[in-house]
């Protein structure tokens, strides 16, 4: 009899404290909801930039005056190993679809990164990448309403820094990236 007794003791310990486990974790604010994922995707942009941004990816194209050097890609492709550990720690079955969605997204631009700093490497393998903006430099409005020689003058003292980065870093050029950068010309 002495040992039902101790046992329902210890059973009923072992059963208040998992209740009480279970109304604190539900009473705890959730680590990982939707505004998280949405502060990640901001971080995410801001830890690119200037190196992949929206434009760099549609458009491959360097932007005037930013740096491209293996060094700094390769520490910010092992930067990404951190953004996608906490997107993978986020409870996203108990989101709603269309939060589930906005996960997806953020996961598709941090996937797109990745592939663009291990297997594209357009600032070792595509002149386009450094053509694109000096072109935008090279057709930019000198007369009229829109012309700003000020801007003009900062762009084109950026010309000679971007073409020393493309000479050091165009290292693996791949046939067919230049034939469409000569195209282009």
């Amino acid at each position: 009899k002495g040992g039902w007794a101790g046992m329902r003791v210890i059973l009923g310990f072992v059963s208040a404290v998992l209740l009480w486990a279970g109304v604190a974790h539900a009473q705890a604010p959730s680590v990982g909801d939707h505004a998280d994922l949405v502060a990640l995707h901001d971080e995410l942009r801001e830890y690119m930039l200037p190196e992949f941004t929206a434009g760099v990816v549609m458009d491959s194209g360097a932007r005037i005056g930013d740096v491209y050097s293996d060094a700094l890609m390769a520490q910010k492709l092992a930067g990404l190993g951190a953004f996608e550990r906490r997107l993978a720690a986020m409870p996203v079955k108990t989101w709603s679809r269309a939060e589930q969605v906005d996960l997806l997204a953020v996961k598709s631009i941090l996937n797109g990164y990745r592939f663009n700093l291990e297997v594209l490497r357009p600032w070792k393998r595509d002149p386009g990448f450094y053509l694109d903006p000096l072109m935008a430099v090279a057709f930019a409005e000198v007369t009229g309403s829109k012309a700003d020689p000020e801007k003009l003058r900062a762009r084109l003292q950026q010309v000679p820094p971007l073409l020393a980065s493309a000479r050091a870093n165009l290292t693996e050029v791949a046939g067919d990236f230049a034939d469409l950068a000569l195209h282009n010309l």
